[in-house]
């Protein structure tokens, strides 16, 4: 009897131990799923951070082939920039040259100006002695006139005169005529006077 008495609280003091296994056991269960939940997320969260990192993977090659894209644009704009300097520069140059030309130009345009203002001055000059010429030429124009009126009326008492002298002359010449008859009448009366005598 005493033999079953300690068998019996050895089975109870080994029921008492199993049933505290079992409590540590649904424990170490309860533990596992809770950290079977836990991976369960946590492979979510990685899964869904690579997702996203595949995302920010194919963001990061698009931002790259953006990048190279303004990176050639960048490089043909300096080009461009390059060019337009060289461009700039022959202009700036062509322009000095313009300029010097110009202010030449200007030079000569002053020059001429001063030459043309000198001949104009000459030409006024000339014109006043021309103007003063030609009011001589008038006046001596006048001058001609009233000598070739006073000719052409010396010239018509002339020709009157000279009608009176041949007018004269013809009466001479008859009394000249005249005369000689007379005088040859009177030596024809001398000569028969003498005759009679």
């Amino acid at each position: 009897h005493t033999t079953v008495v300690s068998l019996h609280t050895t089975v109870v003091s080994l029921h008492t131990t199993v049933v505290s296994l079992h409590t540590t056991v649904v424990s170490l269960h309860t533990t596992v799923v809770s950290l079977h939940t836990t991976v369960v997320s946590l492979h979510t969260t990685v899964v869904s951070l690579h997702t996203t990192v595949a995302s920010l993977n194919t963001t990061v090659v698009s931002l790259h082939t953006t990048v190279v894209s303004l990176h050639t644009t960048v490089v043909s704009l300096h080009t461009t920039v390059v060019s337009l300097h060289t461009t700039v520069v022959s202009l700036h140059t062509t322009v000095v040259s313009l300029h010097t030309t110009v202010v030449s130009f200007h030079t000569t345009v002053v020059s001429l100006h001063t030459t043309v203002v000198s001949l104009h001055t000459t030409v006024v000059s000339f014109h006043t002695t021309v103007l003063s010429l030609h009011t001589t030429v008038v006046s001596f124009h006048t001058t001609v006139v009233s000598l070739h009126t006073t000719v052409v009326s010396l010239h018509n008492t002339v020709v009157s005169l000279n009608t009176t002298v041949v007018s004269l002359h013809t009466t001479v010449v008859s009394l000249h005529t005249t005369v000689v008859s007379l005088h040859a009448t009177v030596v024809s009366l001398h000569t028969t006077v003498v005759s009679l005598n």
